[in-house]
């Protein structure tokens, strides 16, 4: 069976992206995926920031897939269905947090503050 697009991005949004936080001058919370460097999203609180990068990842891959774009994925990271392999159920999502601090986002900082874990 081969793979939907609902499968496909359902299986990307649940790749390790690397993810690195930061307060705003607002003291709202903003949040960037390292692998895709256009993909930002804010929040008031840590909940609403990863609502808003679920979302924002949601749409970029399925905008990306679409449209035939090449997808820069995570380190290790490989697509299945160019293996060949059948679809199966997706892993619970998970990013890795880069930092979490005041000032701007340092796309160097290498210690893992914390790990998001996301539900649709």
């Amino acid at each position: 069976m081969p793979w939907t697009q609902q499968q496909r991005i359902s299986y990307l949004v649940s790749l390790p992206w690397t993810v690195a936080l930061h307060r705003d001058s607002d003291d709202d919370i903003v949040a960037r995926v390292a692998e895709l460097s256009f993909l930002t999203a804010t929040g008031s609180t840590e909940k609403a920031a990863a609502r808003d990068l679920f979302d924002g990842l949601w749409s970029a891959m399925d905008a990306m897939l679409t449209h035939g774009d090449v997808i820069p994925l995570p380190e290790g990271a490989t697509l299945p269905w160019e293996r060949g392999e059948e679809p199966a159920a997706a892993p619970a999502r998970r990013y890795s947090a880069v930092s979490l601090q005041a000032g701007a986002w340092d796309p160097t900082v290498s210690v893992v503050a914390q790990t998001l874990a996301l539900s649709a």
